[in-house]
């Protein structure tokens, strides 16, 4: 048991080598997500405890207080299981590449059906049975199957797609 929470820092690609030389080559390790995409690198953690005093967080976040004062970019954002739990610190974040950030929303959909978009009703039954499953209790990855193998849902994501692409084709041609 114990209090959970999620955490993301985020840094470019020089604060993550300094972060690993104060923390050790064990930062690699100790963070299960890791997202590097040109100069920009994300360590996450989900559902951990994270607790300022115990060693390996308190060595992180050491390392953190470090960069931000020698000048390295950075982000970190802890959420805990309580909405009003929300812990961030910055520092020249205007130098990164991405950003993160907490987002909070509420969806409105009947529980009966696990997707839902105007004409596309699906309950879990209907993928169960559509995957020759005996148990109507499906999993994540089986829901992720049956999008594949669902040519009504492909049809719409494929559409979803291409008008996004046509409007990022027409902000780009706008700009120049």
């Amino acid at each position: 048991m114990g209090y959970r929470s999620d955490v993301r820092i985020n840094t470019n690609t020089n604060g993550y080598g300094r972060l690993t030389d104060l923390v050790g080559d064990e930062l690699t390790a100790l963070a299960p997500t890791i997202d590097v995409d040109g100069d920009s690198v994300i360590l996450g953690w989900d559902d951990i405890k994270w607790y300022d005093w115990e060693g390996d967080v308190r060595a992180i976040m050491n390392a953190i207080h470090t960069i931000r004062e020698e000048g390295y970019p950075y982000e970190f954002i802890r959420i805990g299981e309580s909405d009003d739990d929300e812990e961030f610190m910055n520092s020249n974040e205007h130098l990164l590449d991405r950003h993160i950030e907490v987002n909070r929303h509420i969806d409105v959909w009947s529980g009966e059906y696990w997707f839902y978009k105007s004409d596309i009703k699906v309950t879990p039954e209907e993928v169960a049975a559509e995957l020759n499953l005996s148990n109507p209790d499906v999993s994540e990855s089986d829901v992720v199957r049956w999008f594949y193998k669902n040519p009504t849902v492909k049809e719409y994501l494929n559409e979803r797609m291409h008008e996004l692409a046509v409007r990022a084709l027409a902000d780009l041609y706008e700009e120049e």
